[in-house]
C-alpha cells in the first residue's frame, strides 16, 4: 500500500474488548491483502507470469491496481515485471517464450501490450477506441486475436449530441466480435487489427486450431445477461468468411477448446436444458461435426473452468466439492478423479506445463492468505513459490471449521463455523449468521480475513460466532442437493439455516438472546424472508436483496432466473411468487433491519431495497438504508467497502452486544 492511505476508523467505543484495534484484524487491515490470478507458465517450464491485485487507498483515490509479476517455478527468483498509476493484467506468454503480452488502459482504453520477460519498457501494440477484451496468442505465435465491443455509430453519436437520442429497448446492441493483429512491433506505430466475424450476435469465448487456420467461438444472440443461455459454437476460417454451425442445442453451449491434434472441440453444455443453475456436462464434437460425445458426469455437474492436457487424453477441471475448490482430471474414456486427496482449501486459476508434468494454481484457506503454488503431477504435496502476502501483520486468526446437522428432514447440512477469537467452551456467544448469494454458491475455505462485505475476522475479535451454511440449493453437494430448492425458496433452505442455528444454541455455542442474520443478493432475499417468519434474530443486515418475487421477476437483467427456479413465469405461479416473497408477510417483522444496495444494481434493482425500507418504516420498525453511487450488485471501490463493512460492525455491536 501507498503512504497516502487514509483510513476509516471505527469509534473504540463499539469494540466491545479491552483489546485495541492493533490487536487483530479490521476491516482497514484487510485491504493489505493482495490477491493473485491469470496463472500462465512459460513454454519452458520455469517461469509462471501472474497478475497481482492491490488496493489504492488515498485522499483522491478509491480502486484497486493490478500489475504483472514473474515468479520461478522452483521458488528461486521473484520480480514485478510492470508498474505505473495504470494497471496491467491477463499476462500470457508467446509460444517461444519471448514476449508476454497483457492488456492495460494506460493508453485510455484497454489495449494489447508486450513486453519482454527479463524487463524493459512495455509496447502498445493496438491502438483501438472502444477496448480489448480477452484475447489469445495463435499457436504459430504470429498472431493475436482479441474480442473487441462494436464501436458506436457516427449516426448514434450525433443524435446523442444533439439530444435526439430516444432508444427502441431490446432493438440494438453492441456486439462484441473477434478481431485478430500481427504480434509485431511496427517502430512507433501500430499493428492494423483484421476483423474476422460480422452479423447480429456477439462472441462471448473463442479459441484457436492448432495449425492456427480456423476459430472456434461461442455466441449468444444479444450482450444482455438473460440471453446468455442462448450460446451456440461456430467455427470460421482464420481470414473471416463462412461460418460453420458446430453445436446447435438448447441452453447453454459454451467455452469451445481445440484438443491438442485438433480433431475435436470440447465445450461445456447444459445438454438441452434451458433453466438457470442447473447442470453442466464436459463434452466432445469433431471438428468436422457429428454426434457430441457426453464425457463421464463430474461430482457437482458445474465445472467452473478447465484445460485440455497437453497430451490430449483429458481436460483437467475446476469443481467444488464441499467447502473446497479442487482441480480434477476427466479422462476422455473414463471417471474423473481429483488431483491431490489432501490439504482442503481453495485451489483456482490452475495452469498446466507444455510437457504436463506440473500445474501451477493459487491457494488459501481459513488460515493462510492466497499465494501461487506448484504441484508436480505424482506428488501429494505442493509447495508454494511466492511471499505475495507476507507484509501482512502478524495477527491472530479465529480458528473456523466445517460443521455438520440435521435439518427437519434428516437431510445434513454443512456450514463454516467460525469461533469468537477468545472462544471458551461451554460459555455463550452472540451468533452472527451469514448466508451466502446464488442461491447455487457456496462457502468455501478462503482466507477468513480477505476484504469483504462481511469482515468475520473482526467479527471474531469483538466476541462474535459466525455461522456460513450452506443450504440446500448451495454448490458443492452434488447436482440433486444443488436444485433441492426449486420452487422451495423460504422452505427448506430456510429450515435449513434455522435447524442449523438450533443445533449452535443446543451446543452450548450461541446466545438465543442475542443473534443477527445478514446475506447478499440470494442471501439478502433469504434475510428478509426469514425476518418475516421468526423474530429469533434481534438485527438483520439485508444487502442487495431480493424482497418482492413478482416485482422483481421481470424487472432484473435475468428475466428467466425466477422462472426457472419456480418452474413457471410470474402469470402462471403468481400465488407461488407472492407466498415465497417477504413483502407479503411485513406485517410478521419485529426485527431492526440495515438494509443496503447499489444505486446502479441491474441484477437485483434498487427499488427492492425501496420496497423493504418503505414498509417497514410505515410498520414502525427500526429500520436504516444506506445506497451506494456507483455501484451495480456489490461495492467495488474499497472506501464504499470499508463503509459497508464498518455499517455491518456498528449495526450488530449496537444491537447485540449492549
Amino acid at each position: 500500500m501507498k503512504r497516502g492511505l487514509v483510513l476509516i476508523v471505527l469509534p473504540i467505543l463499539i469494540l466491545g474488548t479491552n483489546a485495541t484495534a492493533d490487536d487483530f484484524w479490521t476491516p482497514e487491515k484487510s485491504f493489505l491483502i493482495k490477491n493473485i490470478s491469470s496463472v500462465d507458465i512459460s513454454p519452458d517450464g520455469k517461469y509462471i507470469a501472474y497478475a497481482v491485485r492491490e488496493w489504492v487507498i488515498e485522499e483522491a483515490k478509491s480502486e484497486s491496481i493490478t500489475h504483472i509479476w514473474l515468479s520461478a517455478v522452483d521458488g528461486s527468483r521473484t520480480f514485478q515485471l510492470t508498474r505505473g498509476e495504470k494497471g496491467c493484467f491477463s499476462p500470457a506468454w508467446s509460444l517461444d517464450g519471448k514476449w508476454i503480452a497483457f492488456l492495460s488502459s494506460r493508453s485510455g482504453k484497454n489495449n494489447l501490450w508486450l513486453i519482454r520477460p527479463d524487463g524493459g519498457e512495455a509496447r502498445r501494440l493496438t491502438d483501438v477506441k472502444t477496448g480489448v477484451g480477452s484475447f489469445k496468442w495463435s499457436p504459430d505465435g504470429k498472431e493475436i486475436a482479441f474480442l473487441m465491443g462494436d464501436p458506436p455509430k457516427e449516426e448514434d453519436l450525433k443524435k446523442s449530441k444533439s439530444k435526439d437520442d430516444a432508444r427502441v429497448v431490446g432493438a440494438s446492441f453492441s456486439h462484441s466480435h473477434l478481431y485478430r493483429v500481427k504480434a509485431e512491433l511496427c517502430g512507433n506505430g501500430f499493428a492494423e487489427p483484421v476483423r474476422v466475424t460480422e452479423g447480429e450476435f456477439s462472441i462471448r469465448e473463442f479459441d484457436w486450431s492448432p495449425d492456427s487456420k480456423t476459430f472456434v467461438y461461442s455466441h449468444i444472440v444479444t450482450p444482455r445477461a438473460q440471453d446468455a443461455n442462448t450460446q451456440e459454437i461456430s467455427l470460421i476460417p482464420v481470414e473471416g468468411g463462412e461460418i460453420t454451425p458446430l453445436v446447435r442445442s438448447k441452453g447453454v453451449d459454451r467455452s469451445p477448446l481445440f484438443s491438442p491434434d485438433g480433431k475435436t472441440v470440447s465445450f461445456i453444455s447444459a445438454c438441452g436444458d434451458e433453466t438457470m443453475g442447473g447442470d453442466s456436462w464436459l463434452c466432445l464434437v469433431p471438428t468436422g461435426g457429428g454426434e457430441t460425445k457426453v464425457l463421464y458426469e463430474t461430482y457437482e455437474c458445474r465445472q467452473i473452468f478447465y484445460a485440455w492436457s497437453p497430451d490430449g487424453s483429458g481436460l483437467y477441471y475446476t469443481e467444488p466439492e464441499g467447502t473446497n475448490m479442487y482441480t480434477y482430471f476427466l479422462p476422455v474414456d473414463g471417471s474423473p478423479y481429483r488431483l491431490v486427496s489432501t490439504q482442503p482449501g481453495n485451489w483456482f486459476d490452475a495452469n498446466f506445463s507444455k510437457d504436463c508434468s506440473f500445474m501451477a494454481f493459487t491457494y488459501e484457506n481459513f488460515e493462510v492468505a492466497k499465494e501461487l503454488c506448484v504441484l508436480e503431477f505424482g506428488e501429494s504435496e505442493f509447495r508454494r513459490i511466492t511471499n505475495v502476502n507476507g507484509h501482512l501483520p502478524d495477527l491472530p486468526i479465529a480458528r473456523s471449521e466445517v460443521i455438520t446437522w440435521p435439518s427437519f428432514d434428516g437431510l445434513e447440512i454443512e456450514g463454516v463455523l467460525t469461533y469468537p477469537l477468545d472462544y471458551q467452551e461451554g460459555q455463550r456467544y452472540p451468533l452472527l449468521v451469514m448466508i451466502h448469494g446464488g442461491p447455487a454458491g457456496a462457502f468455501i475455505r478462503n482466507f477468513t480475513a480477505n476484504a469483504d462485505f462481511y469482515p468475520i475476522q473482526t467479527f471474531a475479535a469483538k466476541g462474535f460466532v459466525v455461522l456460513r451454511p450452506n443450504p440446500r440449493g448451495s454448490a458443492g453437494r452434488g447436482s440433486k442437493f444443488r436444485l433441492a430448492n426449486l420452487s422451495d425458496w423460504g422452505g427448506g433452505d430456510y429450515q435449513d439455516i434455522v435447524t442449523g442455528v438450533d443445533y449452535l444454541i443446543d451446543k452450548g455455542i450461541a446466545d438465543p438472546e442475542r443473534m443477527g442474520v445478514m446475506g447478499w443478493s440470494y442471501g439478502g432475499y433469504m434475510t428478509s424472508w426469514i425476518i418475516t417468519q421468526t423474530d429469533k434474530f434481534k438485527a438483520a443486515a439485508v444487502g442487495a436483496g431480493v424482497t418482492n418475487l413478482i416485482s422483481f421477476a421481470n424487472t432484473t437483467d435475468i428475466v428467466g432466473f425466477i422462472p426457472s427456479y419456480f418452474e413457471g413465469e410470474l402469470w402462471e405461479r403468481a400465488d407461488a411468487y407472492r407466498e415465497r416473497s417477504a413483502m407479503f408477510h411485513i406485517g410478521n417483522v419485529k426485527t431492526p433491519t440495515l438494509i443496503v444496495h447499489g444505486e446502479r444494481d441491474t441484477r437485483v434493482p434498487i427499488q427492492q431495497a425501496y420496497e423493504l425500507y418503505n414498509a417497514l418504516k410505515r410498520k414502525g420498525v427500526e429500520t436504516m438504508m444506506v445506497a451506494y453511487p456507483r455501484t451495480g450488485h456489490g461495492p467495488r471501490e474499497p472506501k464504499l467497502m470499508l463503509d459497508l463493512m464498518n455499517r455491518h460492525l456498528e449495526w450488530f455491536s449496537t444491537h447485540l452486544l449492549k
